[in-house]
């Protein structure tokens, strides 16, 4: 497996190379630990942040979609949360549709 280093502009392919062959294997492994733990982390807070955005609507509480909503050091906008909610909500239809309709 090649080291993956996102996040770093290089000029060109080969100076990416050479980036990437100076990262070991231990390093390597580490990195994917961390990438592994932070997108776990991110994907809870993302949650969190969507059931508080769900519990607002439901309580009719007006936000500006410019708005973000934080979590755990993340921040999540309001505009992508609700398309977030609105998918989890049309595949949980389609399930009961298809469960209980067909």
């Amino acid at each position: 497996m090649s080291p993956k280093i996102s996040g770093i502009a290089c000029a060109n392919g080969a100076t990416t190379k050479t980036v990437s062959n100076a990262v070991s294997p231990a390093q390597t492994k580490e990195l994917d630990d961390l990438q592994t733990t932070r997108k776990a982390a991110e994907a809870r807070a993302r949650e969190d942040a969507e059931l508080r955005r769900a519990l607002a609507l439901t309580n009719k509480e007006a936000i500006a979609p410019e708005t973000a909503i934080e979590g755990n050091g993340f921040l999540f906008s309001i505009t992508k949360l609700i398309a977030g909610l609105n998918r989890k909500s049309d595949v949980a239809s389609a399930h009961f549709y298809h469960v209980n309709c067909v």
